[in-house]
């Protein structure tokens, strides 16, 4: 089964019903992405001249890695989330939830 989308330009999110499978893949690709986040986060942190360039931590007082790692963490906690939802739904016999996702890839269920 493949996904369909619908895109909502009032908030410029998207409305698609995905397969299990398909959720399952993006849930392992997001923990992928993570743990290269934190990977490049150590390798950073271990150049000094990184660290001082890092305007937006000078300014906000958290690193931008930083930043991406922690929507990287509430994503695949997110779809970690909906697998065990759909797993769930899935063994009662109910329908699957339509998953609205937002512009940067965050999945929420309607």
């Amino acid at each position: 089964m493949g996904s369909s989308a619908l895109i909502d330009p009032m908030t410029e999110s998207q409305h698609i019903t995905l397969s299990i499978e398909e959720v399952d893949r993006k849930r392992h690709e997001a923990r992928q992405v993570l743990e290269s986040l934190v990977a490049t986060r150590s390798s950073c942190e271990q150049t000094p001249s990184n660290a001082m360039s890092d305007l937006f931590k000078r300014v906000t007082g958290h690193s931008s890695i930083e930043n991406a790692i922690l929507t990287a963490r509430r994503t695949v906690e997110a779809y970690d989330r909906i697998y065990g939802d759909m797993q769930r739904l899935i063994m009662r016999g109910s329908p699957v939830p339509s998953i609205k996702v937002t512009v940067n890839g965050v999945p929420s269920v309607l």
